[in-house]
Formats: structure tokens, C-alpha cells, sequence
């Protein structure tokens, strides 16, 4: 996407010798903003002023507490798996010693 910012490429780079603005400042602040994220952490703003906390969303889930529930989920599964499997077995023996008892 900042390759589609040619003039700004060139200026960083003749005034830096590299393109400062798409390292430094987008990929370092998108980092710091993914790291805050996953460790729960607020994201601390390289601007002077914070913005107003009063205009702030709600906190977000962590991105562990939704792996976590993920993980729950398909346990669940797995388990009611094996449970439905166990059932359908026993009832198929239940069937099987009747029919047994019935013909002898």
C-alpha cells in the first residue's frame, strides 16, 4: 500500500536515505499496536497529546482468551463425539442382548 506514495518515497528517502515514513512510523506504530493487543496492554500513543479515554471503545477480548475459547470449543466437540459414539454402541448392545433373550 505505501509503495503507492511515490513522491513521499522519494522525499524520505533523499532526506533519510531510506523510506522512513512506511518503517518507522507505520510498521514500528503497527507493531507496538499488535503487541498491546496481544498481551492485553494498552497501546501507548507516539503523539504528545492521548486521545480522550472518554472516546475510547470498549476493551477488546485478548487474542488468547478467543484462542483459549477456540480450544474449549473443540474439545466440546471432540467430547460429544465420543459420548454420542458411546451411546449409539450401548444402545446397539441393549438391542442385540434383547433380540438374544427374546429367541432363546
Amino acid at each position: 500500500m505505501m509503495e503507492t506514495f511515490p513522491i513521499v518515497k522519494r522525499r524520505d528517502e533523499k532526506l533519510h536515505g531510506e523510506y522512513r515514513t512506511k518503517r518507522a512510523i507505520l510498521l514500528e506504530i503497527y507493531d507496538s499496536i499488535k503487541l498491546g493487543i496481544g498481551t492485553g496492554e494498552p497501546y501507548l500513543t507516539v503523539w504528545q497529546q492521548p486521545a480522550d479515554p472518554s472516546l475510547a471503545h470498549s476493551p477488546r477480548i485478548g487474542m488468547n482468551v478467543i484462542g483459549a475459547l477456540r480450544k474449549a470449543v473443540a474439545l466440546v466437540t471432540r467430547a460429544t463425539a465420543m459420548w454420542t459414539e458411546l451411546i449409539q454402541e450401548t444402545v446397539q448392545h441393549c438391542v442385540i442382548s434383547q433380540e438374544k433373550s427374546r429367541n432363546a
